[in-house]
């Protein structure tokens, strides 16, 4: 079933906490950044975590982690015989091994707040001793900070663990996910309860020294909106979609009821002449600059353009118009597919009777459709740009629907002829976060050097070939020895391996050089969740699968 969703006010991000039954202990995260900030690609998210305890406590770390996932779940697909079962895919942090690296999440970093680097170190060399660091009643802070990267974490693994997860309808098995592909971070996504999302969030754990004693927990969900690619040069032509319609008589259902029909009368379902017999016959496009990308809270740049076909002695007038964004989510759950669509209508308006031109236009005639009509009327914030992630795919397409009506004066007692047109375009929608000037020439100079490198190995291999080929004609022609000389089969020097298709546009080795994007951040809020267990309770009973690190 299709979703629709309108302008949406941004939800705030809530500082995460938790505390004991008896409120003896309590964790926060308070981040520096104002509250309701969107992220992007290489901003610093810096904050402090919070922990007041009224008696001594006794931990051996304390950490603060920022995560991504990306997660999934659909019914298999029917079979004969076989009865459907959720299929759940997840691309989140998950190991056996603490401080283990996450090789699945979309982001996984993590930060030791506590104690301080050198006490670690120092504990692996002793065997024996007290491991737990002691503090004392009172309100203590440790900040924290990280850089978001460009692009997933997400590899491929070479375990096939899997991660129990507990739903309303019991516990389910995650099995390790085989498809991954490196790409730059997705946005935040929600509006798909149960099925899809994709979220980010800092998460700070108190590890107590005694196993027996629950950890404590504090999860702080943030907003993040990816940076656009760069985006190509304007050809300066454009994209459209066209439509052809002629205007025919529809039946009378008077004369159905009529009893004696006159042989000269004329038949009900012909087409309505004009003055040379022609039934009228109008275009009408929709056209969009190539190539055809929208951006987030920015208005849509389509014109409507209807052009005269024929000679008609009436008027075409515009009679309803609607213009609505669909999104196209593709859902992937191992085998299982699935793809839900999401409508934003634009702006629709209807009963207006404009008159499109006038009688005595010439044929071929184009007229433009007013555009101030939807001028100004931006996409809502709750569009999130296109993105392909590793089990989460979105796409867009703009739908226009134009109602248009035709009365030909020369006929009398006739109704206007009324139709809708609709016309779809396929596009994206870029976040309007630009890239740096400094990020557009690294990546400049970094393609230069892949086309060199691409260079150097193909004149590097043409020589390889000639040296054997030369080789093999000489050992062809030797006679002084039985056995082949060897000079010619050595293998060939290791060489770069060449990509079979282009690296990923963006390089996490360009974001240590680059500092924060200084341009303005679109709104971006997408749906509020729905109540999830993830966010409450025991971590440790819903993964059942290993230890989190």
């Amino acid at each position: 079933m299709p979703h629709y969703y309108l302008h949406q006010k941004p939800t705030p991000p809530w500082q995460g906490n938790s505390s004991t039954a008896n409120s003896a202990m309590n964790v926060s995260i308070v981040l520096d950044q104002p509250a309701g900030a969107t992220f992007t690609n290489l901003d610093t998210i810096s904050g402090r975590l919070v922990l007041r305890n009224h008696k001594e406590l006794d931990v051996d770390n304390i950490l603060v982690k920022l995560e991504g996932e990306s997660r999934t779940r659909l019914l298999s697909p029917a079979r004969p015989g076989d009865k459907q079962k959720p299929q759940l895919e997840y691309h989140k942090a998950c190991h056996v091994r603490p401080y283990s690296s996450a090789s699945r999440a979309i982001l996984y970093k993590v930060a030791l707040v506590f104690p301080p680097t050198e006490v670690m170190r120092d504990r692996l060399v002793l065997i024996t001793g007290k491991n737990a660091q002691s503090l004392a009643p009172g309100t203590h802070e440790f900040p924290f900070h990280f850089k978001l990267p460009f692009n997933n974490s997400c590899v491929h693994e070479m375990t096939k663990s899997s991660t129990m997860t507990a739903s309303g309808s019991g516990k389910e098995s995650a099995k390790a996910a085989t498809r991954h592909v490196k790409k730059t971070l997705p946005p935040t996504l929600s509006g798909f309860p149960g099925e899809a999302e994709i979220r980010y969030y800092l998460k700070g754990t108190v590890t107590r020294h005694y196993f027996w004693k629950e950890s404590l927990r504090a999860i702080a969900p943030i907003n993040f909106l990816p940076i656009e690619p760069p985006r190509p040069m304007s050809t300066g032509s454009e994209i459209f979609a066209r439509q052809t319609h002629i205007f025919s008589q529809i039946p009378n259902p008077d004369a159905n009821k009529s009893k004696f029909k006159s042989i000269f009368s004329r038949n009900p379902e012909q087409a309505l002449p004009n003055g040379n017999g022609d039934a009228p016959t109008i275009s009408i496009d929709a056209r969009l600059p190539e190539p055809a990308i929208l951006t987030c809270n920015e208005d849509v740049p389509v014109r409507l353009i209807v052009k005269k076909m024929n000679d008609f002695v009436g008027i075409v007038h515009l009679q309803s118009l609607e213009i609505a964004l669909v999104g196209f989510t593709k859902i992937r759950a191992h085998d299982a597919h699935r793809t839900e669509d999401t409508t934003w209508v634009i702006m629709t308006k209807s009963n207006m009777g404009i008159p499109i031109g006038t009688a005595s236009d010439p044929v071929d005639t184009e007229n433009e459709i007013d555009a101030r009509m939807w001028r100004g009327q931006t996409l809502p914030n709750t569009v999130a740009p296109s993105f392909q992630a590793c089990n989460i795919d979105r796409s867009y397409r703009l739908d226009v629907r134009v109602g248009l009506s035709y009365l030909d004066p020369m006929q009398n007692n006739v109704k206007p002829l009324s139709v809708i047109l609709p016309l779809k375009l396929d596009l994206e929608v870029y976040s309007g976060i630009a890239p740096p000037k400094a990020l557009l020439d690294a990546m400049a100079e970094a393609a230069e050097a892949r086309a060199n490198l691409r260079r150097t190995s193909t004149i590097d291999s043409a020589a390889e070939k000639l040296r054997r080929e030369s080789t093999t004609s000489g050992q062809n022609a030797s006679t002084e020895s039985s056995h082949p000389a060897r000079e010619g089969t050595a293998m060939p020097e290791s060489r770069p391996p060449m990509y079979s298709e282009a690296p990923p546009s963006y390089q996490d080795a360009m974001a240590n050089a680059l500092p924060a994007i200084n341009a303005p951040r679109p709104q971006y809020a997408p749906p509020a969740p729905g109540e999830d267990d993830f966010f409450g309770g025991d971590e440790k009973r819903r993964l059942a699968g290993g230890r989190e690190s």
